[in-house]
């Protein structure tokens, strides 16, 4: 629980390089304001590396991030061409 951003950073070769184009992230918020927070960073990096993102349901439509992502236990998320 938590070590989302170091296995991103673990692949951040693969990520540049495009290899990876579809990940299945659990999102953990914080709930302290002034706590850092994993989800925010998992969202941020990936978007800054083309991924949008999609609810993990068939047929979902990925789209960039946002507000509406707020909340969310899980979340896919996919690399735009």
């Amino acid at each position: 629980q938590g070590n989302e951003p170091a296995a991103i950073d673990g692949a951040t070769r693969l990520l540049e390089e495009r290899r990876i184009r579809c990940i299945f992230i659990e999102l953990n918020w914080a709930t302290d304001p002034n706590a850092p927070c994993t989800a925010t960073d998992m969202i941020g990096v990936l978007s800054s590396k083309g991924f949008h993102f999609a609810l993990p349901i068939q047929g979902a439509d990925a789209r960039p991030a946002g507000d509406w992502m707020r909340g969310l236990d899980d979340v896919v998320a996919v690399l735009q061409d």
